[in-house]
């Protein structure tokens, strides 16, 4: 079998159909790469705010059958799309595709390329992870109703303080009331100050001091991904 061919894209190129397609097919192959941070219209998006964005596309057989998204810094290192915004990293390709890192480093003209949230083929990056943890989830698939009977069934007091804290907050500030993919300005506006606050009120890092960070979410938050 003849080896893979490698090209290397920005971000803003990002637009072939067959490409986004290739793409879109590999990640709904594989489960662990089925969440918003591996899908291209991420990708695209970041690469709309900051000019860093990179894609390698894989090739094989004259077919798009992998991707490696990444940021370059000048110093030739790599860090996932979005950085300390992206919660998963890692490789998209159908399940079992074997990569080869080197190769493919050299081919995006990376030194190195750093994560710390891989999930999906990690095979190939056993000899590179210092570290393993388990990510926490909230399995959805039954309904929210059937997750939280679950819980109390488990004997988990996560639910019952969730509530009380609710009620609480219900007391203090009026009832509260869920909207799903609010798009309003003033929400949005109204969110980051908040976060900021509470960054500040803990001393943390104030990401939304950054602009290309408020951009993203912003634009993020018209687009269904």
């Amino acid at each position: 079998m003849s080896p893979p061919h490698y090209r290397l894209l920005r971000g803003s190129e990002l637009d072939d159909t067959s490409l986004l397609d290739a793409w879109g097919q590999a990640q709904a192959l594989h489960p662990a790469l089925q969440n918003p941070y591996f899908s291209p219209e991420f990708t695209r998006a970041v690469a709309a705010v900051r000019n860093d964005v990179r894609v390698l596309v894989r090739e094989d057989g004259g077919r798009a059958s992998g991707f490696f998204p990444h940021q370059r810094s000048a110093f030739g290192w790599g860090r996932p799309v979005a950085g300390p915004l992206s919660d998963f990293h890692g490789v998209i390709g159908a399940p079992g595709l074997e990569w080869e890192l080197e190769p493919m480093l050299r081919a995006a003209g990376l030194a190195g390329w750093s994560f710390d949230h891989l999930v999906g083929d990690t095979r190939a990056f056993e000899a590179y992870t210092s570290g393993r943890s388990m990510s926490p989830q909230i399995d959805l698939r039954q309904g929210f109703d059937s997750y939280v009977a679950e819980r109390r069934a488990a004997g988990s007091d996560y639910i019952p303080k969730t509530e009380g804290l609710a009620r609480k907050l219900a007391r203090d500030a009026g009832e509260l009331r869920f909207t799903l993919h609010d798009t309003a300005p003033d929400a949005m506006a109204q969110m980051f100050a908040w976060k900021r606050q509470q960054y500040a009120q803990s001393g943390l890092v104030d990401v939304f001091g950054v602009r290309w960070t408020v951009a993203l979410i912003r634009r993020l938050a018209g687009t269904d991904c």
